[in-house]
């Protein structure tokens, strides 16, 4: 089965404020010649009147504006809009064992981003006070900021360019944005798609990496842009359907280690039937039917065309189940997950795939107060991924 990519509890950013709010000459605590509206630096005085060493940077022209600040000792980013809105504000340690991550995202990272390298962790709150937490790390010789909620849900992930040497990267600012403020050029990439929700990771240039949730035929796609909206990756996302098609094939469309495998193995046999299998747009398998002197063998081959079986008689093909299961009967393995890591969790769709009569995993679709989260399950019931629903 497609393993399903991920989602997030992202809120939409508060329409700006039709008026301009006042401009005023930047200070000494400003690291650049940027004019910050006074209504920035209000909230920065309200919500920190303690801070010292206060740095603000342009992050979007007369939208959005990025704080760096200390209290205490204690690096805090925040990104507040023109009309003095708090957006995100996150306590920032370059010491990763100073944050308590939720086992979930370690679970994720690892699942995601094998042998990658924490760099950097920050706990913080989006402008509702929701938790967040983001993670810095080297993954490919690259520098990714994965966000995650409370439970250590995905929510949102930021891949920059790669880059040549051992430079430990930097945080970027995390706000959520509208589609309205997303850049022309990535609106018009996504007509045909339902706008989900977005977040920009900008510095304090201005330079900026979007993140998108959109939807289409039932479909999720989580796509990634850069400044100028140049699409960067692109992961599709189906929470509660499993799509299985079968295909026939002929002699001559076989993959070419299947054909160059018979020719070895079965140069005098008749080829009499192929057939590929599908699940949710890729390729599971192929079994094929071959005849000599009243004789029948049947072959499978997986995904990459290495074969898995041979057998003599009738062809049989697989059969997959979607069965849909209630709350009392789910495995005590995931229940237990669900009550330490989703208190006051309630069921709004539970789903076991089956091959053959066997299960090979778990879908659930639940609630906790005002969130709502797909989350996957192995055969066994260990916890894979979760994902934020709108």
């Amino acid at each position: 089965m497609k393993k399903y990519l991920l989602f997030s509890a992202l809120i939409s950013a508060f329409l700006l404020a039709s008026c301009e709010p006042e401009q005023i000459a930047v200070d000494n605590t400003t690291n650049n010649s940027t004019v910050i509206p006074s209504a920035v630096r209000l909230a920065v005085s309200n919500n920190f009147p303690q801070a010292v060493q206060v740095s603000y940077s342009t992050l979007s022209q007369n939208t959005t504006y990025g704080v760096d600040l200390k209290v205490s000792g204690k690096s805090i980013e925040l990104t507040i809009t023109a009309n003095g809105t708090v957006l995100s504000s996150f306590s920032l340690s370059d010491d990763t064992t100073k944050v308590s991550l939720p086992a979930n995202v370690t679970t994720y990272l690892n699942t995601n981003y094998a042998g990658y390298k924490l760099e950097r962790v920050a706990a913080g709150k989006d402008k509702d006070g929701n938790t967040l937490y983001k993670v810095l790390i080297e993954w490919n010789d690259q520098k990714v900021t994965v966000v995650f909620d409370a439970n250590g849900a995905f929510v949102a992930e930021f891949k920059e360019p790669k880059r040549v040497g051992q430079v430990k990267g930097k945080f970027r600012k995390f706000y959520t944005v509208t589609y309205d403020q997303l850049p022309a050029t990535i609106q018009t990439q996504l007509t045909g798609y339902t706008f989900v929700r977005a977040a920009a990771n900008a510095d304090s240039t201005g330079n900026k990496f979007y993140f998108v949730l959109a939807k289409k035929d039932s479909v999720f796609y989580e796509f990634s842009y850069d400044n100028a909206g140049k699409l960067l990756t692109t992961k599709t996302y189906a929470p509660n359907i499993r799509k299985i098609e079968d295909k026939s094939l002929k002699q001559s469309e076989l993959p070419a280690n299947i054909a160059t495998y018979l020719n070895a193995n079965y140069a005098s046999w008749k080829y009499e039937k192929g057939i590929k299998i599908i699940k949710n747009g890729a390729v599971d398998s192929y079994y094929i039917s071959l005849s000599s002197d009243k004789k029948l063998v049947f072959l499978t081959f997986d995904a990459s065309g290495n074969l898995t079986k041979t057998v003599s008689g009738e062809l049989k093909l697989p059969k997959f189940e979607d069965v849909k299961l209630t709350a009392d009967v789910l495995p005590a393995t995931i229940t237990s997950y669900l009550n330490t890591t989703y208190s006051g969790w309630s069921l709004d769709k539970a789903i076991a795939f089956k091959i053959d009569g066997v299960i090979e995993s778990y879908y659930l679709h639940i609630v906790v107060g005002t969130s709502k989260y797909h989350l996957y399950f192995d055969k066994d019931g260990k916890f894979l991924v979760a994902k934020i629903d709108k």
